[in-house]
């Protein structure tokens, strides 16, 4: 709108100045009088001057809105590249909030893993030492029931003995009876007595002795 009036006045201007040209006073060359070629001057009328002025206010308002838009163009511009500037920190700082999660993701589970491990392990040395002390247990019972055992055996070949020697002395004291009977008889030849006595004393030092007697 404002192009347009600016070109009207121009044109209006341009139109008073021809239309003031044809009225000045113009002497016929053939006359005898030389054509005036210096226009005398004259005032400017008011109509020119407004003219002037609208061409002029409307070159003014037209540099202003040039100059407001592009005044608005970098400020678009300016806000394009903040929020373009804004979006880019956004990513990173998502970017680095993801990589800082990963980092954090990987070390929990790393550390886990390293638990996992930890207690796998004691688990196996609980299991080692349960399984040692079992079979020390096992040894130590029968390492006790084999003494045990030997005990008892030890003790019934004692009592075995026992009753062997108080068999062969109860043997022995019968054949010392029975040689004494023969010796109190009557009837028993001399040379016979001597010879039962002479056994007697051989008896007497071979003599089984008893387990208690040892």
């Amino acid at each position: 709108m404002r192009i347009t009036q600016a070109i009207v006045a121009i044109t209006l201007l341009l139109l008073t100045g021809c239309n003031n040209s044809n009225n000045g006073t113009e002497v016929p060359y053939l006359m005898g009088h030389k054509p005036n070629t210096v226009s005398p001057s004259r005032p400017i009328t008011k109509i020119e001057e407004h003219i002037a002025l609208t061409a002029m206010e409307a070159k003014h308002q037209e540099t202003l809105a040039s100059i407001a838009a592009q005044k608005e163009t970098r400020l678009q511009q300016l806000a394009l590249e903040k929020r373009k500037s804004e979006d880019q920190t956004r990513e990173r700082i998502s970017a680095s909030e993801n990589q800082r999660r990963i980092v954090i993701e990987k070390e929990r589970q790393q550390a886990a893993i390293m638990i996992e491990k930890e207690r796998s392990t004691l688990y196996q040395q609980y299991l080692i030492a349960t399984v040692i002390v079992f079979i020390l247990l096992i040894l130590l019972g029968y390492f006790i029931h084999q003494r045990h055992q030997a005990l008892k055996l030890k003790l019934h070949e004692d009592e075995l003995r026992h009753k062997e020697l108080m068999l062969a002395s109860q043997q022995h004291h019968e054949r010392i009876n029975k040689t004494l009977e023969i010796l109190a008889s009557e009837k028993t030849d001399k040379q016979l007595k001597k010879e039962l006595v002479r056994l007697l004393k051989d008896q007497n030092s071979t003599q089984p002795k008893l387990l208690n007697q040892r």
